[in-house]
């Protein structure tokens, strides 16, 4: 155990030797990040521009749904609002039910800034391989200019689809579910 603890510690100062002098290249990528996102990238955002920043961001709504084909468990109805509204219908905790909390500023745009990365308008709206017992999941982002919606039966959609799934899981895994009222 000691000698992995030890490990880890030296190929951390290795990371951290190796990133010296990395400040001007970094900044340069910040610098490249789209204006709405830029200041994601800066580590905070002033409170007097927190709602510039919201509205600064394309999509209104965000929203990722899961169930299993032919009467499996709902695996869960994610959405996120611009403002920072976060519903979830599913599972919480081994509990189902409806629950309420609150996505920051920092999370809700990189979500959006991922999904023009991964060039989500540009996928097709359904990928299938016709299996029966699959899982099924619905990604929706939903703008001023209209709503794009791709379905994904049975996992075989393109790594990027995977990615913003894998970025809406772990957004949803820092929220603080409550109940709804």
């Amino acid at each position: 155990m000691d000698r992995r603890i030890h490990r880890v510690a030296r190929l951390a100062f290795a990371a951290c030797v190796a990133s010296c002098g990395k400040a001007d290249r970094d900044a340069i990528v910040v610098a490249d990040v789209p204006a709405p996102y830029r200041e994601l990238f800066e580590g905070w955002v002033a409170n007097d521009q927190v709602a510039s920043v919201w509205a600064g961001f394309p999509y209104d709504r965000l929203r990722l749904e899961r169930w299993c084909v032919w009467g499996g468990p709902n695996l869960g109805d994610l959405e996120f609002h611009r403002g920072g509204r976060a519903v979830l219908r599913g599972p919480v905790d081994g509990e189902q039910g409806a629950f309420e909390g609150t996505i920051d500023v920092f999370d809700y745009g990189k979500l959006c800034y991922a999904l023009q990365k991964l060039d989500f308008e540009g996928m097709k709206a359904r990928y299938s391989d016709e299996g029966f017992d699959v899982e099924e999941s619905t990604l929706t982002a939903t703008s001023p200019r209209g709503t794009k919606q791709v379905v994904d039966h049975g996992d075989v959609g393109p790594i990027g689809l995977w990615t913003l799934r894998a970025a809406f899981d772990g957004v949803r895994a820092r929220i603080h579910w409550e109940k709804a009222k």
